[in-house]
């Protein structure tokens, strides 16, 4: 789910060119999206409630054990860590 909402929100706000990247450390599954926008998503918030979209970062903020957003020379990175 949370994987899905990240690429998700990559396609519609950055472009079809993403890169989905996975790493681990010991304890640790780190899920990050790049994509050429320029453009941090905005804080995770939760619409009105006939809003037919925009709780995605709402849900990866309650479900990571952390996540964020980077800038990098060709775009945004967003991303998350799941623990045990």
């Amino acid at each position: 789910m949370l994987v899905s909402e990240v690429v998700t929100n990559a396609v519609e706000h950055g472009s079809s060119a993403i890169t989905l990247e996975m790493t681990t450390a010991p304890g640790i599954l780190r899920i990050s999206v790049s994509s050429a926008a320029a453009l941090a998503p905005p804080p995770p918030a939760w619409p009105e409630t006939s809003a037919v979209s925009g709780r995605g970062l709402a849900i990866v903020a309650a479900v990571a054990a952390r996540w964020g957003t980077e800038h990098h020379r060709d775009g945004t990175r967003v991303w998350f860590e799941l623990g045990p």
